[in-house]
């Protein structure tokens, strides 16, 4: 009985240890990646030896939720389902919800908004069922997040203001400071200054009280963004540099970065140019240190405006690239587009509005995929309330959108027709346009060539198979290159170099 007794205390002990593994796992989080997976591995390794279920379970879903923060989504899905197989085959419901809210959160940063909607309600019907109240408004908070996303912001702001309902009622405090600092992101978001200093004051005030000195560091530079939109850029260098003061105290790393980035943003802004570039060198560094991507392309981003606020062009460009490259591999929609869009004013400063042109079609592309997204959820939603008026606020909305891409299209298409040879042509081939350039390089008057074909510069030289593969390129949607030798009107030649896509040729 006593060696039974024995065996079951040391048990216990064990356990006891997985536990508090996990535990520190998941405290150490904020502040130091590796070493939180060197905890919830080490938690495993002792579960799988002692064959206790939940705490392996629990180390899979710690592995899974720092995988996410280094943006690895691919094993931390694999851990996830692991971790919910573990729970499910226990039963244990509480922790199965929980990992539901995982995979909405990585949905969502993934720009799988609808999928994180649907994981998110997984999630909130086993907490209402169960009565748990406080996960009940967690899910909510995080339906608010996934519906900002999709641009949704009435759904967004009636489930934040849920969630900040139920916290009052079983007086979680954090709660609600963490509610009021969502609402107050979605009046952010919808130029409603005013409110959203309202509510962050409201949140920061609560956070003081209950002394979460990392809510007050996150709310000040909340309150820094808001300043800095309103280019108030001094107030703005008050509440990041506060800030950032905290950060570093409570060895809050990644959260650091946000606050470093803020400020090195306002200093730009106000001419601070060496303060600024110490700040993004350092931010760098540890971006690579946490092997944070996302961080990792905030930061490049912000050290290429501090080279074109400097003129240099070169340098920005490289940066730029350098986290499209790492969004791209990623697959960080909301980065991406941003980043064409950035690359074409940058191309568009150095006078080469070829590539502003050829990365603001991007831009408008990745844009379109986001703004489809978005539009998708407004139909729905206004259909409910109204179908007539649906119809009539989508025709009004894409009227809206196509007139501001044109005119965006139009400024860079303006630059072109003055430095380059140029034409359009529709997808059969018939040319719809040409500027002076190439009239005065072809021979040709304009009325000859516009409603003609590209073989009216046929110089009998390059093969049928050639031109196929060059239609067959563009009309895939994809960017055609190479060398074409024209004949001119008078029938002597010409060596062109063009770049080819549906919108445009530009021949150099």
């Amino acid at each position: 009985m006593r060696r039974n007794s024995d065996n079951s205390n040391r048990t216990k002990e064990y356990y006891r240890k997985i536990d508090n593994l996990n535990i520190q796992s998941e405290e150490i989080r904020s502040t130091d990646y590796s070493k939180s997976l060197e905890y919830a591995k080490a938690a495993a390794k002792l579960s799988r030896e002692k064959n206790y279920k939940s705490g392996l379970a629990e180390a899979f879903r710690n592995i899974a939720v720092t995988k996410s923060r280094l943006s690895d989504f691919k094993s931390a899905i694999t851990y996830l389902n692991k971790s919910q197989k573990l729970f499910s085959s226990i039963g244990d419901l509480n922790s199965i919800a929980k990992v539901y809210n995982i995979f909405g959160i990585i949905s969502r940063r993934k720009g799988n908004y609808f999928k994180a909607v649907e994981y998110y309600k997984k999630s909130l019907k086993i907490h209402k069922s169960a009565g748990d109240k406080k996960g009940e408004a967690i899910c909510l908070n995080n339906l608010g997040y996934a519906y900002t996303s999709l641009g949704d912001y009435l759904n967004s702001l009636n489930y934040h203001f849920d969630a900040y309902k139920i916290f009052q009622e079983i007086k979680y405090k954090l709660g609600e400071a963490s509610s009021l600092t969502n609402l107050a992101l979605i009046y952010k978001e919808l130029g409603d200054y005013e409110s959203d200093l309202k509510y962050e004051q409201k949140s920061l005030r609560i956070k003081k009280e209950v002394k979460d000195v990392r809510g007050v560091s996150n709310s000040l530079v909340n309150i820094g963004n808001t300043y800095t939109r309103l280019e108030n850029f001094n107030k703005a260098i008050q509440y990041f540099e506060e800030a950032l003061k905290l950060k570093i105290a409570i060895e809050d790393f990644p959260g650091k970065l946000y606050a470093t980035i803020g400020l090195a943003n306002a200093y730009i802004k106000t001419g601070l140019l060496d303060d600024a570039d110490k700040l993004l060198k350092l931010s760098l560094k540890e971006a690579k240190v946490f092997n944070s991507k996302s961080d990792e392309v905030m930061v490049l981003i912000t050290i290429s405006s501090y080279n074109l606020k400097i003129k240099n062009y070169k340098t920005a460009l490289e940066l730029q690239k350098k986290a499209l490259n790492i969004s791209t591999k990623r697959k960080f929609k909301e980065y991406i587009y941003k980043i064409h869009d950035i690359l074409s004013d940058t191309y568009k400063e150095t006078g080469d509005y070829k590539h502003a042109l050829y990365h603001k079609e991007l831009f408008i592309k990745f844009k379109n995929e986001i703004l489809s997204e978005q539009s998708i959820n407004k139909i729905k939603n206004l259909q409910i309330l109204h179908e007539v008026e649906t119809a009539d606020k989508e025709i009004e909305y894409q009227k809206l959108k196509n007139t501001e891409l044109a005119n965006a299209l139009t400024e860079l298409t303006a630059a072109l027709d003055v430095s380059d040879i140029i034409s359009r042509s529709d997808l059969d081939g018939k040319i719809k346009y040409v500027n002076s350039n190439l009239v005065n390089i072809s021979g040709y008057s304009s009325e000859e060539l516009i409603g003609s074909s590209y073989y009216i510069f046929w110089a009998d030289y390059h093969s049928p198979e050639f031109f196929k593969e060059l239609w067959d390129t563009i009309n895939a949607g994809n960017v055609w290159k190479g060398e074409i030798k024209n004949r001119r009107k008078d029938g002597s030649f010409s060596i062109t170099t063009p770049v080819a896509f549906k919108l445009l040729w530009y021949f150099v």
